[in-house]
């Protein structure tokens, strides 16, 4: 009788561990550029704060749903700068963040992240400006202002073509 309680209590510890696992996201960064030794982690439901040291930090996040969240620095938040990354955050995973914030971080980790990178990866030559067409944005005309950041890869698209104001 002490056997199956013994062993239904560690199968309920067992199975309550897995489910922990499965509500949490696990980040590990070496990402350069935030220059501050807080984060704050921001979404609609869950704020948290993680301490940096020498440019990275491992964090473990309790998400209990697939949900987007921001890593931003506490000046970001009072408005004093800009430093912000919009991630997703996908429970029971593990995220790697690597590079630099003001030129090129990449995301990888586990399956759904490895995923993520190589996507991105292929995307990002057309996120590149260009250099044959015309700079709309410097016309200030409402194709710059609705496209904003995305403009580069909206003239390679339309090719020049005339957007009225």
């Amino acid at each position: 009788m002490n056997k199956i309680i013994i062993s239904a209590v560690l199968a309920l510890v067992s199975f309550s561990a897995k489910a922990a696992d499965t509500n949490t996201l696990c980040i590990k960064s070496t990402l350069k550029g935030f220059n501050s030794d807080t984060l704050i982690v921001y979404s609609s439901n869950h704020r948290d704060t993680i301490l940096v040291k020498n440019d990275s930090f491992t964090a473990t996040l309790n998400f209990p749903k697939v949900q987007s969240f921001y890593l931003l620095t506490p000046a970001t938040l009072r408005h004093e700068d800009n430093k912000a990354l919009q991630l997703l955050a996908v429970p029971g995973e593990t995220m790697e963040l690597t590079g630099d914030i003001s030129d090129h971080y990449y995301v990888s980790g586990s399956t759904y992240y490895k995923q993520y990178n190589e996507a991105d990866r292929m995307l990002e030559p057309l996120q590149d400006p260009c250099a044959d067409c015309p700079d709309t944005r410097a016309s200030g005309g409402a194709f710059g202002r609705v496209f904003g950041r995305n403009l580069d890869d909206a003239r390679y698209v339309f090719k020049g073509t005339e957007i009225p104001a």
